[in-house]
């Protein structure tokens, strides 16, 4: 019992590494999944991107992406926040995700100006006092850190300096714009708070277009040089006469310095709220393409078309397991001018199924191959293999994070389409197994009658023969033949539904005579002619049909066969035979009781015939329509059944007219 419950307290447990791009990290990302294996519990990396990351010098940024491989191959969820707060964003994703414990490496305390900065894990606790969070030793002394980072700042000054250059001319443009409508509105006598709000506005503007935070000070500080040399006494100097001035100036170098900063805070917020409306979009744009997919193929083209989208590069799906004589026409692309993957491609993809990793470009694992190969997985159930030609290009954080997003989401579809493939074939055993019932019980019944009377009548030939006249021994014999006629017709009619629905019937469609095929059919219904009124009429004697000729006059002998069944002796039968929109009509008309509204779709179906019985007290086990139906349809046709006026039923059907070239 105590086993139990400290197995149902490790399932709980929470625990989250942070990411990031120092060399200390990966240690951090080893001890954090030691401890999560121990626990048994879920593991989660965690990072924060911030503005200004795509000026991260490339030596971090292939370190962050390393870090982020690691925590993969360790078995950690990625999860990828955005904000300017690291700590803040740590802490709102603990309170949401009901994380137990943090593991991150201990940061040191910086300087900000003349103050000192907390580190990231003492904001945290601040924030979140009750937070149980284990600080990993940095194995860097304290003064190699201050190094790193002095170095750090240095290749981030000359990595910006052109930016600041190109700051520092539009700060010029603006001051130069600024001051010059500032004497025009002096020569028109407005106060001096107006020409104040002038170079305001100017540092305003020109937050819009700056790149880099130090431009905002610079404008504020030339604002307030520009200001006191041109509109202050004494004119064209840097002296004050009014000390009010002074007071002034700091005001108008606060504001400015409190706007601009503002407004680049505003871009910031402006461009992480449009990365995430764009991650939104993208993700529900893919899940509802992938709702309305009806297969695999259809689930696989959408994952790819949307990856694409995202990345800009050609994707491939390979469904299943991929194998080493795999084509083009195997697998799927985003792009119809792909060139395809080679063999070495292919096995790299091979290895990514059977260990269920990535692998391939970007990755530790064969980094030399072409394509980036990731696994479509919903925890070991491998649906497919996506690779993605990346031609040297790095994915961004923000990238993989939507990357892996989406394959979530096309590993979802591809599991519900496999849910419902077992569904389909459940259905399918259900129907064959019902199937299969139906005809043993219609069998049994229906089998039963003739073979009795076929025993019976030959018990008693055997029997009574010499004290039989010759009349009684004729109409015995008929009997039992008539009885043997229609159990032959029966296993004929079920053999053909059988091969028909397995394939395995070879259907030849060719030009044919309608003519010489109801010639052929009449000879079969010869014999029960002589019971009932059969009419034949065609419209055109050149009247030609595309055909298999041998299972039209079966359809035709069925249809027939089954109107002298179920009308009495007497009855008119008419086959009727024409044209219409390129197609060739068979019509089978009679003047019985006709077929009620509720059975004109069921009667199609096989074993069903209805509650009616033949003519002469046999009931029908419902396998002759059916067959002409699986006939018909074989042939591209349709086939149905309409009241016939006055009264009676018109079996139709129709199959592909052919032009008669002479």
């Amino acid at each position: 019992m105590s086993a139990h419950i400290q197995s149902a307290a490790d399932e709980n447990e929470h625990i989250m590494v942070c990411l990031s791009a120092s060399a200390s990290n990966p240690e951090v990302i080893r001890q954090a999944a030691r401890i999560s294996s121990s626990f048994h519990g879920k593991f989660t990396a965690f990072y924060v991107e911030m503005s200004g990351m795509d000026d991260m010098p490339v030596q971090e940024r292939n370190n962050l992406q390393a870090n982020i491989r690691m925590a993969e191959q360790c078995g950690a969820n990625i999860i990828v926040s955005y904000g300017n707060d690291v700590a803040e964003q740590i802490a709102e994703y603990v309170k949401v995700a009901k994380v137990t414990q943090i593991i991150m490496g201990k940061t040191y305390k910086g300087r900000r100006w003349l103050f000192k900065r907390d580190s990231i894990s003492d904001k945290l606790l601040k924030i979140a006092p009750n937070l149980k969070v284990m600080l990993i030793p940095d194995p860097l002394e304290e003064e190699h850190k201050i190094h790193w980072v002095r170095r750090r700042r240095n290749q981030d000054f000359y990595r910006n300096s052109l930016r600041l250059s190109i700051d520092i001319l539009t700060i010029f443009l603006f001051l130069l714009l600024s001051t010059g409508i500032c004497v025009l509105f002096e020569e028109n006598e407005f106060q001096t708070d107006n020409l104040l709000m002038i170079y305001m506005m100017g540092g305003l503007l020109q937050a819009l277009f700056a790149r880099c935070r130090i431009s905002s000070i610079l404008y504020a500080l030339g604002s307030v040089i520009v200001f006191n040399y041109f509109f202050t006494e004494p004119r064209l100097t840097l002296h004050v006469n009014d000390t009010s001035y002074i007071t002034t100036f700091f005001v108008m170098f606060a504001t400015s310095m409190t706007v601009s900063t503002l407004v680049q805070q505003m871009k910031r917020v402006a461009k992480q709220a449009a990365e995430k409306a764009y991650r939104t979009e993208i993700l529900l744009e893919t899940s509802q393409k992938l709702q309305q997919a009806e297969d695999v193929s259809q689930i696989a083209l959408q994952s790819i078309q949307q990856l694409e989208k995202l990345l800009n590069c050609t994707v491939y799906c390979i469904p299943g397991k991929p194998s080493s004589d795999m084509k083009l026409q195997d697998y799927f692309a985003s792009n119809k001018e792909a060139n395809g993957l080679s063999r070495d491609e292919i096995a790299v993809a091979s290895w990514a199924y059977k260990n269920n990793k990535h692998a391939g470009a970007t990755t530790g694992t064969l980094p030399g191959a072409r394509c980036l190969y990731l696994t479509v997985r919903n925890g070991d159930k491998i649906f497919a293999i996506i690779g993605i030609e990346l031609n040297g290009k790095v994915p961004t954080a923000f990238e993989k994070s939507v990357m892996l997003a989406l394959l979530n989401e096309s590993a979802l579809a591809f599991e519900k389409e496999e849910l419902r493939r077992r569904e389909r074939e459940t259905a399918l055993r259900l129907q064959q197994e019902q199937l299969r019932g139906n005809l043993l019980r219609a069998i049994s019944h229906d089998l039963r009658t003739p073979l009795t009377s076929i025993s019976g009548n030959a018990d008693m030939l055997m029997k009574s023969y010499q004290m039989m006249a010759d009349s009684e021994r004729t109409r015995i014999f008929h009997d039992i033949y008539e009885d043997a006629v229609w159990l032959i017709n029966l296993v004929e009619n079920l053999l053909s539904v059988t091969r028909i629905e397995n394939g395995t019937m070879d259907i030849v469609l060719q030009p044919e005579m309608v003519e010489d095929v109801l010639d052929a059919s009449m000879k079969h219904l010869n014999r029960h002619v002589k019971n009932h009124k059969l009419k034949v009429s065609q419209a055109d004697d050149m009247l030609m049909a595309k055909m298999d000729a041998k299972l039209i006059i079966q359809v035709l002998t069925n249809l027939v066969d089954n109107a002298f069944k179920h009308t009495p002796e007497g009855s008119e039968i008419e086959i009727n035979v024409y044209e219409k929109r390129h197609k060739v009509v068979f019509e089978v008309a009679d003047n019985g009781d006709g077929v009620p509204e509720d059975q004109k779709e069921k009667i199609f179906t096989m074993f069903y015939s209805g509650d009616h019985t033949t003519s002469d007290g046999r009931r029908c086990m419902g396998m002759g329509l059916t067959l002409c139906k699986s006939i018909i349809e074989a042939h591209g046709g349709r086939i149905w059944v309409e009241d016939n006026h006055p009264h009676g039923a018109v079996f139709r059907f129709e199959i592909e007219a052919e032009e008669v070239n002479f």
